[in-house]
């Protein structure tokens, strides 16, 4: 699913005073684990979408556990 929205946002096109704005997205997937609390699934996801950034944005990143 996130993958389909980072394509499907990476295909718009805003017109701007500035010129055209694309619009690109980065995102940290994270299953659901029996130990996880809140807190630890959306760590895992937060470090996942970071990875995401730091291999060059605009990609979909799921976190290992």
């Amino acid at each position: 699913m996130a993958e389909r929205v980072r394509r499907r946002l990476e295909t718009l096109a805003f017109d701007t005073p500035f010129g055209p704005y694309r619009c690109t997205a980065s995102f940290g997937v994270a299953a659901f684990e029996p130990a996880d609390d809140v807190g630890t699934l959306l760590k895992r996801a937060d470090e996942a979408l970071y990875r995401s950034k730091d291999a060059g944005r605009n990609r979909v990143t799921v976190a290992c556990v």
